[in-house]
């Protein structure tokens, strides 16, 4: 009865060593999967806010040149505007002085 005890024992002991060891290895796999799948989303979602930050920085030197164009653009227009107005107004007192003195 006893030898059966132990042969029952080591007939359990190697099923049950396969069985687990078969177990162990299916939820590492699972495991390494996951952990694999989750590295490469969030590698994933970095890049893209890399190549959207790389874009949007283009996009504000962009922006920046554009402003400082029509800026520079703009004051100069107004200094001609202004020129040509006071050009206007000088001519009219001129016209209206000799005008009177006439």
């Amino acid at each position: 009865m006893a030898l059966c005890f132990i042969g029952f024992i080591f007939f359990a002991f190697s099923y049950l060593n396969v069985t687990v060891s078969d177990m162990f290895q299916d939820r590492v796999a699972k495991f390494e999967s996951d952990l694999l799948l989750t590295f490469q989303s969030k590698h994933i979602v970095i890049d893209t806010l890399g190549r959207e930050s790389v874009l949007l920085k283009y996009l504000n030197v962009g922006f920046n040149t554009a402003e400082l164009i029509v800026s520079k653009n703009y004051h100069s227009y107004t200094l001609v505007r202004e020129s040509r107005l006071m050009t206007g107004l000088f001519k009219e007192i001129q016209m209206h002085l000799t005008a009177a003195t006439s």
